[in-house]
């Protein structure tokens, strides 16, 4: 897998392993701020989740007594796999991968559980869901952060879930220390193939034509018709 991005995360040095070239141009992952062009003001994009799996909501800011927890949580969803990330509350939020130690789980309980019960682990680390799936398949993204209000479309039944434009640097969120790089740029790699590969595929909103050519193994910058570089 090739990677184009203007910043590095932390298993980007894969790619230079076993070739000075890097990987394979003809998977290339397109690492760059999403945009909606109807919303060109808003933080985030808004996409319908087609699937019947709906995203779970994050856990409940309150306490078992109904106190207000000091801690805020959204889901970041990684090939599919969605991990909770975890923040105090503040003006300038310091999102990071929860931890099985995190003091916060031992006091949030989810939604649809009874207020004796704990979250378990295996609830909130890589959680297998088919409408992050279907999410990374429209925006051609295997990384992406889903903010915790999602709109709902009028009429349709799908609701709109709300992605963060910023793609997330996993690294920095605490990922390395969870998964290792070279897992993970597997990971990414054989996802990423497979959503380029998936007959249901269709034309990201966040995505160029000249990114998709990009991420087809073309080079954006030779014409198709004389193959000399464009002025």
């Amino acid at each position: 897998m090739k990677i184009q991005s203007k910043f590095k995360d932390y298993y980007d040095y894969v790619e230079y392993l076993y070739s000075q070239e890097g990987g394979d141009p003809s998977n290339t992952y397109v690492r760059k701020e999403l945009s909606q062009p109807d919303q060109p003001d808003s933080s985030n994009v808004y996409v319908n989740v087609n699937e019947t799996e709906r995203i779970p909501e994050v856990p409940t800011r309150r306490d078992y007594y109904g106190e207000i927890l000091p801690w805020a949580f959204k889901w970041c969803s990684v090939c599919g796999e969605l991990y909770l990330l975890v923040s105090k509350i503040s003006f300038t939020p310091d999102w990071r991968l929860i931890t099985e130690d995190h003091p916060s789980l031992r006091m949030v309980h989810s939604s649809h559980r009874r207020w004796f019960e704990e979250i378990r682990m295996d609830e909130i680390w890589g959680v297998p869901n088919k409408s992050c799936v279907d999410i990374s398949r429209q925006l051609q993204v295997p990384v992406f952060v889903i903010e915790p209000t999602p709109r709902f479309s009028g009429l349709k039944k799908s609701p709109q879930v709300a992605v963060s434009r910023e793609i997330p640097i996993l690294g920095k969120l605490g990922f390395a220390s969870a998964i290792p790089a070279e897992q993970m740029y597997q990971n990414i790699s054989m996802f990423m193939a497979s959503l380029r590969d998936s007959p249901d595929s269709v034309p990201p909103v966040s995505v160029s034509d000249k990114d998709r050519l990009v991420q087809k193994g073309f080079d954006a910058k030779i014409s198709f018709r004389g193959k000399f570089p464009r002025a």
